[in-house]
């Protein structure tokens, strides 16, 4: 069975799923602190992002099949799923940004000099 899993490493190892599976638990972690963070200051007087959202919904639930809505897994997929959309709409803003100036190198020249002026005369 080592055998195998090793094997197994190697073949996830060279298609970079391993690199995904860090990153991925990485973002979890940080979602899980978060969440962690909003539970201990949480204040039902000053609700200040989704996450104090969910809680104040949570602790207003009576009923067990109610409750199951609003369990942390639920919550830990909510901000994943806002995470990697966010994610997703940036890269590919990115790369239609890249795709245009690569195309259109006049468009390019004035992006390079707008960044020029923003690195060395912005405050």
């Amino acid at each position: 069975m080592a055998f195998s899993s090793s094997i197994l490493m190697r073949i996830f190892e060279a298609a970079g799923l391993v690199n995904i599976t860090v990153g991925f638990n990485r973002v979890l972690d940080i979602v899980d602190r978060e969440i962690s963070n909003h539970e201990a200051s949480f204040d039902k007087n000053n609700i200040r992002d989704l996450i104090d959202c969910f809680i104040d919904e949570k602790l207003s639930v009576t009923n067990d099949e109610e409750m199951q809505r609003f369990a942390r897994q639920n919550l830990r997929n909510i901000a994943l799923d806002l995470f990697l959309a966010g994610s997703e709409t940036t890269s590919t803003t990115l790369k239609w940004a890249v795709l245009f100036m690569l195309l259109h190198q006049d468009i390019q020249a004035k992006v390079q000099v707008l960044l020029y002026y923003h690195q060395h005369f912005s405050m």
